[in-house]
Formats: C-alpha cells, structure tokens, sequence
C-alpha cells in the first residue's frame, strides 16, 4: 500500500492491522513506535508467513523495540510462525549484546515455554548463535527447560566446547556448567544420564585432553550413545 503520510499510516494500521507489515517494509519505525503504543492495536497480527508483528522486528534486528514490547501482556509469547520458529528461535541467533536483555525477559514471563522444537526438530538451543554462551547458561538454568536429547548435548558439546572459538579453559567451563545443569533436570533419556556419567567419571582424562588441544575422547562418550 502506498502511504502519502506518517499519520495516514498511522490511522490506516488502526483500521487494518495487517498494513503494519508494509509500514514496517518501509522502514517507519516511528509509526510502528505509535502503532505500538495504541492497546487497541492487535499486538498478534500475522504476516503470510505468521511472523507477529515482534517476530517481524526481530527479523529486522529492530531490537530496541522489540525490547520495549517484549514483556506487553497481550503478546502470545509461544506463537510459533509457518517455519515452526518461536519469536526467542528468532533471537538467539543473533549475538547475545543484541538479545541477551530481551531473552531474560521472555524467560522470566511465566506463560514461556522453552522445549518448543520448530518445524526441523529445533529447539532454541539448537539455534542459538555459537558464541552466545550466556544465552545458553540462561536457557539451561530455567526450570521448564527440563529435556534435552543426546543430538542437543552433542549440539551443545560441538558448539560450546569443541569449538576454536573458545580457549581450553573456557572449552572446560562451559562443559563442567553443561553437566552441571542437566544434574537438575526431571525428564531426561537415558542416553543422556549414561553420557554424562561417563563424562563426570573420566572427567580428568577429558579435562587433559581437551588441555592439549584433542577431544577425542569426549566425542567418543558423546559417540557411543548416538
């Protein structure tokens, strides 16, 4: 739609909510701002591809005002879109200076639900952006996020600990909070609590491993549940 002025945008996004899509397209944040601001303006208007109006902002890395909106009441906090994504699925990709403040906030709704998986089997752990641990320690510490299966674990271990990305020490402190965390969850596979048996129980020959640059056998614990 073709828009002659912000208060025409403005009015018409009152009187058709769907149009906010194209003003968001246009890149009027401003008005999508105001729009925002009005309680009659349906928060959980949809695009064809069921993105919400915040989950279309995130997609535009226009974080501050998905900030502001995040905690809105209204807001259907596991609407998930035609990909199966959840608007945190969307967030944790970025790096965690972006959504590090608005994921604590999703988190702390009560309504959240953090094991929703999207339509490839994904959960926001799986998706979550490789050098965004404190995304990670936030998600592995909620109370509701009380399953995970051996291919996230591997997940987890391949991003967080057999990655160049981070030194040995920091390979080792992220894999002793990893094993950590799981020993408070109430629904896990047995897959799961034999690897990180295992893991505790050979925890100083993994820990020399990984000191000298091999992780080898870790992956091999990790391997033989697969």
């Amino acid at each position: 739609m073709i828009f002659y002025s912000k208060d025409q945008a403005y009015k018409e996004c009152l009187n058709n909510p769907k149009l906010i899509f194209d003003v968001i397209n246009k890149e009027y944040f401003d008005v999508v701002m105001d729009v925002l601001k009005n309680k009659k303006f349906d928060i959980n208007v949809c695009d064809d591809d069921k993105n919400n109006v915040l989950m279309k902002l995130a997609l535009v890395s226009q974080y501050e005002l998905v900030n502001t909106y995040i905690s809105d009441k209204r807001l259907l906090i596991n609407h998930q879109n035609n990909m199966g994504n959840t608007i945190c699925h969307i967030l944790v990709k970025d790096n965690y200076l972006n959504t590090l403040k608005i994921v604590n906030k999703i988190i702390r709704n009560k309504d959240f639900i953090p094991n929703i998986k999207n339509n490839n089997n994904q959960t926001i752990l799986d998706v979550c952006d490789k050098n965004s641990f404190s995304i990670i320690k936030k998600i592995l510490n909620d109370k509701r996020f009380n399953s995970i299966d051996i291919l996230e674990f591997r997940s987890l271990c391949f991003n967080y600990v057999i990655n160049s990305y981070y030194g040995k020490k920091s390979s080792l402190s992220n894999l002793d909070f990893i094993i950590k965390s799981l020993d408070y969850k109430d629904s896990l596979s047995d897959s799961i609590i034999n690897v990180t048996r295992d893991i505790k129980d050979n925890y100083n020959d993994i820990k020399d491993n990984i000191m000298n640059n091999n992780f080898n056998i870790l992956e091999d614990y990790i391997n033989n549940y697969i």
